[in-house]
């Protein structure tokens, strides 16, 4: 890599309504170590994105659920109750205070790669996955 490329990569970029300090972004990754029952992020998934933010990055989380039937495996985190809201909360928390970005527009969440498995998701499947 030549000079030039090295001081764009560590130059600040803008997203939108966002301005990154880098162009260094954390891709989603597959973690699955939410609480069980309830798919709620839990103390281990924010040290885990604690450790990973750094000041003027950007981490976009894990595939998250967008409700009970559309979950693919245990242990990925959900948005969709009050205490996986929370969970969620404390995470952004952490990584802001190393002031990295990992806020949506409503300052709820992190960036989030949502999902819903759809067809595969049978509800068969949820009901074992529940207690």
């Amino acid at each position: 890599m030549n000079t030039h490329d090295h001081r764009k990569l560590f130059s600040p970029v803008q997203i939108g309504p966002i301005t990154l300090g880098h162009r260094v972004v954390m891709a989603p990754l597959t973690r699955s170590r939410s609480q069980q029952p309830g798919d709620i992020p839990n103390d281990l998934m924010r040290e885990c994105y604690t450790q990973r933010a750094s000041e003027g990055g950007f981490i976009v989380t894990e595939a998250t659920n967008i409700s009970i039937t559309g979950r693919g495996w245990l242990g990925a985190p959900g948005m969709y109750s009050d205490q996986q809201v929370e969970g969620w909360k404390k995470i952004t928390a952490a990584v802001r205070a190393k002031f990295a970005t990992v806020s949506r527009l409503d300052q709820t969440a992190p960036y989030e790669q949502k999902f819903h498995l759809d067809r595969p998701s049978k509800p068969g499947f949820s009901k074992h996955m529940v207690s």
